[in-house]
């Protein structure tokens, strides 16, 4: 159980230090390397005033701490934050200048933002909502009810609830998870979305012991989404795969804990 006190202390540092808006608008500054950024489709189709971004954080924590994280309240956002326009957000789709002559960073450009949490394994709050239990293949909701007992995407509705999403969006973010087997079923429909043509993945990988590569996290995703290494996508996919690993002393925007700014 999180307490109340660590609650309230994260919500007062995010709002303090403006750590949620600065992680919608700004996250591509973790995009460090000028040559990938390039190569990127998301801010090229961003680059221009007017958009939605809508962020869908899917939580597989038990606890609020990324909800209370990334909630936009009254001192942070403002709904009509202007008199002359309805839009409430500004995107900065180039926060290092990585597509200007002269590298100068962006102004940002102004839009919409809509953000939700949802919890597809349960809540701390809501005990009998917690799941436990292994991946289940894209066809479970066809097998006999007792290989379910223990399938994850079965008990959370999955198929029902959230596979429309993937087919909508353009950039998925990784952070903070350990890209395990138990989760596969959004690992293939993020892959599947990525081979599709239209989305791109951010992964976040804190480095340990291992010593993780960009490359070794890319194997261990498609690793984990199924997709072999005699697919012909794979190589595709593997391109539109850009990793960020971190530590402690990585200054980061996105999901940032840090006082130092950035």
């Amino acid at each position: 159980m999180v307490p109340n006190a660590l609650l309230s202390r994260l919500g007062e540092d995010a709002v303090t230090n403006r750590w949620s808006m600065k992680s919608l608008s700004e996250f591509l500054h973790d995009i460090t390397d000028p040559e990938e950024f390039k190569e990127m489709k998301f801010p090229m189709e961003t680059g221009t005033h007017y958009h939605l971004f809508n962020f869908l954080f899917v939580n597989f924590n038990y606890t609020t701490l990324l909800d209370n994280y990334v909630f936009l309240d009254q001192l942070q956002f403002k709904p009509r934050k202007y008199s002359t326009v309805d839009t409430n957000f500004t995107f900065r789709n180039d926060p290092r200048g990585h597509l200007h002559a002269s590298n100068a960073t962006d102004a940002g450009q102004s839009g919409y933002v809509l953000t939700d949490v949802v919890h597809p394994h349960g809540i701390l709050s809501t005990p009998r909502s917690l799941l436990f239990g292994i991946d289940a293949d894209d066809d479970y909701d066809k097998t006999q009810n007792h290989y379910n007992e223990l399938r994850k995407p079965y008990w959370a509705q999955s198929n029902v609830l959230f596979k429309s999403h993937f087919a909508q969006t353009e950039l998925f973010i990784i952070f903070g998870c350990s890209l395990g087997d138990s989760d596969g079923w959004w690992w293939r429909s993020v892959a599947r979305a990525i081979a599709g043509g239209r989305a791109e993945l951010i992964i976040y990988r804190r480095q340990d012991s291992d010593g993780h590569t960009v490359e070794s996290v890319q194997a261990r995703f498609l690793e984990a989404a199924g997709v072999d290494i005699r697919d012909p996508a794979r190589a595709d996919i593997e391109r539109r795969i850009h990793v960020i690993i971190y530590d402690d002393s990585t200054p980061r925007v996105f999901l940032n804990t840090s006082r130092e700014p950035v």
